[in-house]
């Protein structure tokens, strides 16, 4: 008898961890959705021309993220999975990596707090 109301504490016990683990799980996963589209409004008030990029992202895009020159100027380096190519504020292309040639290295750029990647 006691061992069986020690399995079914147990039990119990175990399910109700359960269930506030998974509704503490659900929160998270909105608490990261909310952020994510925090960081996309961020950038395209910042950079209009990055809208059709964060709107409809496709399957290839892995982050948007800025940086800065030692100058102060801010560059966007939108990454997926064929390019890097950096962008200056405005949307012109400004370097794109390859196999001899990281921008973001070869410019001594830092990157600031802005940023929006894949989930």
């Amino acid at each position: 008898m006691i061992k069986t109301l020690f399995c079914f504490l147990m039990v119990l016990t175990f399910c109700c961890m359960s269930e506030n683990i998974t509704a503490q799980s659900v929160t998270i996963n909105e608490d990261i959705k909310n952020e994510m589209k925090t960081e996309k409004k961020e950038i395209i008030q910042k950079y209009s021309w990055t809208k059709s990029l964060l709107e409809k992202p496709t399957e290839d895009l892995l982050s948007i993220s800025e940086y800065e020159s030692e100058g102060g100027t801010k560059f966007i380096v939108v990454k997926s999975m064929e390019s890097n190519v950096m962008y200056d504020a405005s949307g012109k292309a400004y370097c794109t990596d390859n196999e001899n040639l990281d921008c973001i290295e070869f410019y001594k750029f830092s990157p600031t707090s802005l940023s929006w990647s894949k989930a």
